[in-house]
């Protein structure tokens, strides 16, 4: 019978140290739903920076056109945070500064 207790007391302990808050359950490809519809990034209309050299005028050309508030280079083999921000447009680029990719967040 004490040993059930112990059992018990010990999993009660152990659920009071769990946190009530369920995951983050937004991804790199989904908008954030705090973030503004008109000010979510939009990939999409970044897709003509493909295969372009990447140069100052390309990036604002495309944070414009995706709607973002600003910019993040990532270059071939950089470590980058996974933050997720809606407002970011993140440019990938090769070696040569090729833009490979165009994705929000």
């Amino acid at each position: 019978m004490s040993r059930h207790l112990l059992i018990c007391g010990t999993l009660l302990l152990l659920a009071g140290c769990t946190t009530g808050s369920a995951p983050d359950s937004t991804t790199a490809g989904q908008v954030d739903a705090a973030a503004p519809a008109d000010q979510a990034c939009k990939a999409g209309r970044a897709q003509f920076t493909l295969g372009e050299t990447l140069s100052a005028e390309l990036q604002e050309a495309a944070r414009v056109h995706a709607g973002a508030q600003r910019v993040r280079v990532v270059r071939a083999g950089q470590p980058i945070t996974m933050d997720f921000d809606a407002e970011r447009l993140n440019l990938h680029v090769d070696d040569e500064d090729t833009v490979t990719d165009a994705r929000c967040g």
